[in-house]
């Protein structure tokens, strides 16, 4: 059912008022059509050594009926923009405040992605040892999202579109969701009798997040962080392992939001809150 209540914060571009609560009209949709997906893969594994294995797959995936559960900002930006589709979303009151917006589910548009996968192994054999070196990565070349009025937004390493404003995504945390142009794992495993020891990398290349309070674009770098694993399997049927995420304890970067998500800051999919842990596993 839908029901009125109060909307997250956000800022109108029409009056300039900053962190306005409003009116909000939420729940189902009557006239929500199913979603839909047509996706084409093609890929190639090669294994040139029996220590090296390759494989590479290009996939297209093209989304119509999009569903989507909008941000306020993302509703207000585009009514104010003129977005036809978004016309009878926000109610004003005759001096041009805000009174309502409408935040249902919603057929939002359609969506066309397109990107390489990849992934590499490597054994290197040592007397009595090895190492194994593995990639598994993801390169992003197109996340077209277009809207019920045509117009279309570029998803690939932004959040915001050239005004600042938060683009559409194919999912409800549309405005905190972050595309990279590329990530990636890669790790590395030396092994040696009942002990094995795993360093690895997980990297993102950076991406835009919204304007500072002057209006002047905001950038948040690539970065990368790394996770350690001691194991023992001297015992059999028995595995221990010790390990590690977030080896350096570092700090998230600053990501400027452009809505309300619960830790603001920094972008929760793609930093663990938790900072550096240690844990313990045991398996028989």
């Amino acid at each position: 059912p839908q029901t009125l209540g109060t909307s997250e914060q956000f800022n109108d571009p029409v009056t300039g008022e900053q962190d306005l609560q409003v009116n909000s009209l939420t729940g189902g949709n009557r006239d929500l059509k199913p979603e839909k997906s047509r996706q084409r893969s093609i890929g190639i594994v090669a294994s040139p050594t029996r220590d090296v294995n390759v494989a590479v797959d290009f996939f297209n995936i093209a989304v119509t009926d999009m569903i989507a559960l909008e941000s306020a900002q993302a509703v207000v930006a585009r009514n104010a923009a003129g977005d036809p589709a978004y016309a009878d979303l926000v109610v004003r009151n005759d001096s041009g405040g805000i009174e309502q917006i409408t935040q249902v589910l919603r057929n939002v548009g359609s969506a066309k992605l397109r990107g390489v996968d990849i992934e590499a192994a490597w054994r290197i054999p040592f007397e009595g040892s090895r190492l194994d070196l593995s990639l598994a990565g993801t390169y992003m070349t197109k996340f077209d999202v277009t809207r019920p009025s045509g117009s279309i937004s570029h998803n690939v390493g932004t959040t915001v579109d050239e005004s600042c404003n938060p683009i559409q995504s194919t999912n409800n945390a549309s405005q905190d969701g972050v595309v990279p142009r590329w990530k990636h794992y890669l790790s590395a495993t030396y092994a040696s009798g009942p002990w094995a020891y795993t360093l690895a990398q997980n990297f993102y290349k950076g991406y835009r997040d919204g304007c500072d309070l002057d209006g002047n674009p905001h950038s948040v770098p690539g970065r990368s962080l790394y996770d350690a694993v001691i194991a023992y399997t001297g015992i059999k049927n028995l595995k221990l392992s010790l390990g590690v995420k977030n080896l350096f304890d570092s700090d998230p970067l600053m990501f400027i939001p452009i809505s309300n998500q619960f830790q603001a800051g920094f972008v929760v999919t793609m930093y663990d809150p938790r900072h550096r842990f240690i844990y313990a596993t045991v398996s028989y």
